[in-house]
C-alpha cells in the first residue's frame, strides 16, 4: 500500500484524523508515517519532534508497520477493528 492508498483507506474507514499524521508533525502526540531524511519512516510525533523513528526499505513496509500500530491503537482505545 502507498501513502496515497493509506489516506484513502483511512478516510473510507472513518479513522479520526486526530489519531495520526502523514508526512508531518502532529499538533499533539500521535503516530505518523512518511518519507523523512531520505527514508520511509514510522515515528511518534511528540512536542514538535520526531521520536521513536523506525526506517524501512520501502514505502509499503513503512505503511504496513504504521497501519499495524494504528490498528492496535484503535482496538485497544476505541474497540474499533480495521479490516
Amino acid at each position: 500500500m502507498t501513502i496515497d492508498e493509506l489516506k484513502t483507506y483511512l478516510q473510507q474507514h472513518q479513522v479520526p484524523e486526530h489519531l495520526y499524521v502523514i508526512q508531518e508533525l502532529g499538533a499533539g502526540e500521535v503516530d505518523g508515517v512518511g518519507f523523512i531524511d531520505g527514508a520511509w519512516t514510522t515515528y511518534y510525533s511528540e512536542r514538535g519532534a520526531y521520536r521513536h523513528r523506525q526506517a524501512y526499505a520501502t514505502e509499503a513496509a513503512a505503511v504496513d508497520a504504521f497501519l499495524q500500530q494504528l490498528r492496535e491503537l484503535l482496538q485497544a482505545e476505541y474497540g474499533q477493528v480495521l479490516p
